[in-house]
């Protein structure tokens, strides 16, 4: 799988940029973090200081019902727990 483009992704940030709690979007890094038999996650940095994990679904529409899954169970878990689930982007 490729990793997408810095600039798709600054864009799909951009959309969400208010649920991610962005003022503005000036730099964007992405960095490989690992890879599974269903997604791909990269660590995107924003302007140097936030930083968030943007898993890439490999199975088409498996990974829609997987990730949006994963989501409602993070958005369900003790903050402590686990990381800010934000949002499923399927565009």
């Amino acid at each position: 799988m490729q990793i997408p483009s810095i600039e798709s992704v600054k864009s799909l940030f951009e959309v969400h940029r208010a649920v991610l709690n962005l003022a503005t979007i000036d730099e964007v890094k992405l960095t490989p973090i690992g890879q599974g038999e269903s997604n791909l996650n990269l660590l995107v940095t924003v302007n140097r200081s936030s930083e968030y994990n943007l898993r890439v679904g490999l199975r088409n529409v498996e990974s829609e019902r997987t990730l949006q899954v994963e989501l409602h169970a993070l958005q369900e878990a003790v903050p402590s727990i686990g990381p800010n689930a934000y949002l499923v982007d399927f565009s």
